[in-house]
Parts: C-alpha cells; structure tokens; sequence
C-alpha cells in the first residue's frame, strides 16, 4: 500500500484534479432512469436522455446546476441528447421514433431554444447530427432515398442556423447510389465523411483527399491526423481486431488484453492518448496506444469509490481526456439507472500512475 500511495504523490498535484465518480441525478416524475449520451470537451456539460412524464427527454447537466430537461418543439416526442459542441454551448441530439413519423435530428442553445433540422426531401424522414462545433456548425446524415426493400438510403449533410440542413457533395457521382455520411469538422475546417469511395476530407477550396483507410475507421481528432476504428476479418483468427491510424504510422493493431480473440476500439481523447474499447473479458483502456488496462483496474487504480453502482456503460470520453461518462446501475437494492462522469487526473499524470500498478499487477 505504501508503494501506491507513493506513485500517486509523486504523478499528482495540487494543480490536477482528483478523481471522482459521480451520477448524474434523473428528471422527475418519470420512471428514475437517465443515459448520459455527450459530453463538452472539458467534461463540464453532459447531455443524454431521461424519462418523464409523457416519454423520455433530452436533459443538460452541469455540476453547478445539475439536470435541466430541454424544451421540445410542439407536437413532437421521443428526445434524447448526443453530441456536445466542444463549448458546451450548443446540444445536438434526435426526437422522433423511426418505425412511425421518422426521426429528426435537433440542434438546442441558450440563445435559439431547441429547433428541429428536418430531413432532405424523398426519404422516410431521418436525420442525425454527428459533430457540432462552437460555432454551431453540425454535421451529419439525413435519408432522402429508399432501397427497392424500403430501407433508407442517406447522404452527407450540413446544417446550420442561417443556411439549414444542406446536401454535401461527394467524391464521385456514383456514391449518390449509396448511403454517406459526414462524422467531424476538423479544426480547419474540413469535413471528415464517408461514402462508397471511402474516407474523406472535404472543403469548398480543396475539394475532396481520400484517406488511405479502411471504411472502418471511424473516429478521428480534432487535427485530423489520429483515428480508431475496428477492422472486421473474417478470413483471420482475430475477426474484430482495434485499430488507430496517423499519416506516419498507418494502420496498426492495438495491443489485446492479454490472450483475447478480439477487440474494438471505440471513443478516444483528442490527441490519442487515451483510448476505451471493448474486449471478449469487458471494457478496455489504452494508455498511449500501449497494453490495454480492463476498465475495471483503471477505475481501482485510481482509487475512485463507484459507492454502490456498477459501471454498465461507457459512452465516450471528453476532449481533453478528463470525463468519461456513460451509464450506470444502482446494487444496494434500488434498481436505478443513472448517467454518470468519472473525472480523472489530466492524462499526463494518470498514466504514470496506471501503468505502474498495472505492470505490479502483472508480476504478481
């Protein structure tokens, strides 16, 4: 025990902050149940869905103020919150129920209330936003075709508050044959989409640059040069296999746990350093693309006290690194779901301390 308290005087300080598990409360009158769905880049605002009277609702939370249920357009139901600007200024999210009217993406801020982007026209009514940035520029998809089995076909789209929800273009006329999707602005102002050509960046002054990447890469950074996804081979002995890519490196395999047949990596922080995934024996951390840690160990080795709940769900990490947020059930008798944030130390200093006890776990 002396040895760990010593590893973690010296990996942190006053400066840092310490960890803490904390869930996030739910709206009242419902049945007691909330998901945390986004996050801001700092951790500070979370967003996700709760139950109330008349249905779930998208909810806002801070620290200071706790849950706040966003207003709804009139005549629509069915809310839940997704993506975060990185602010904390505007909430991205849906309403809506697919197998009846069609589910519609929102866009919410102090300043405009919550307003509905609509769908492009020719589809059954869909759309999502993946990414908003502070400027309150969002991205996303929306159906505006439907295969001859009535499935939707999607597009790539933009939305703003001036211009509405947008079309984009796409690297080659054939794609419009098939569903794309934009995931990301980057900090430049390209685009990161895909469609049937592949991935891509996109601007209205350069045009389009294919990625050297699988369909499967996924996420990417703010920079636009650090990726994860999950290659699907079922050809190999590993047929899920995590993967991060940069112009530098290319594709590389991320370490399994241990002898596991297989894993996924899933959200990250922006410059990479932390990386959460999954495995056949639970929910993964990587530290600097090195041996993955189980969530669980993380979670211990930062001496954080989960103080009766069981984590059930990740469903992101902040910007920054220092919020992982997700969902979580009560075991002291009450069946309560909540949304929680685990807030841990800057990622410089809780590597150090994570990696030490997971190579001391190792040896023993």
């Amino acid at each position: 025990m002396k040895a760990i308290t010593l590893v973690f005087a010296l990996t942190t300080s006053s400066a840092a902050a310490q960890p803490s598990f904390v869930t996030i409360g739910d709206l009242p009158g419902g049945y007691h149940n909330s998901y945390a769905r986004g996050v801001s880049s700092d951790g500070s605002v979370v967003t996700g869905l709760s139950s109330a009277p008349g249905g779930f609702l998208a909810f806002r939370w801070d620290q200071e103020s706790g849950m706040e249920a966003l207003p709804v357009v009139p005549g629509t139901a069915g809310y839940q919150g997704g993506p975060v600007s990185p602010n904390g200024k505007f909430i991205t999210g849906t309403h809506g129920f697919p197998s009846l009217q069609g589910q519609n993406g929102f866009v919410w801020s102090e300043e405009t209330g919550t307003i509905s982007i609509g769908s492009l026209p020719g589809g059954r009514n869909m759309s999502i936003l993946g990414h908003i940035t502070n400027d309150g520029l969002g991205v996303g998809r929306s159906d505006f075709d439907l295969t001859p089995r009535g499935y939707p076909i999607y597009r790539a789209v933009k939305w703003t508050l001036k211009g509405g929800l947008e079309a984009l273009p796409l690297p080659e006329p054939t794609d419009l044959q098939f569903s794309s999707a934009a995931g990301r602005v980057l900090d430049d102002g390209r685009i990161f989409g895909i469609s049937n050509s592949g991935k891509w960046f996109y601007s209205e002054d350069s045009g389009f640059e294919m990625l050297p990447v699988g369909t499967y890469m996924n996420t990417i950074n703010p920079s636009g040069d650090f990726m994860i996804g999950t290659m699907l081979d079922n050809t190999t002995t590993f047929p899920h296999r995590a993967r991060y890519w940069t112009p530098n490196t290319g594709e590389v395999p991320l370490a399994p746990y241990g002898d596991d047949y297989a894993s996924e990596a899933l959200f990250m922080s922006d410059d990479g350093s932390i990386i959460i995934g999954r495995g056949s024996q639970g929910w993964q951390v990587w530290l600097d693309q090195g041996a993955p840690v189980l969530f669980d160990d993380f979670v211990a080795d930062l001496g954080v006290d989960l103080d009766g709940w069981n984590i059930n769900f990740i469903n992101g990490i902040s910007g920054d690194g220092s919020t992982i947020f997700g969902v979580a059930i009560n075991n002291t008798g009450n069946y309560m779901i909540e949304g929680f944030v685990l807030n841990i130390p800057s990622p410089a200093s809780a590597m150090p301390l994570t990696l030490a006890l997971f190579a001391t776990r190792r040896k023993r």
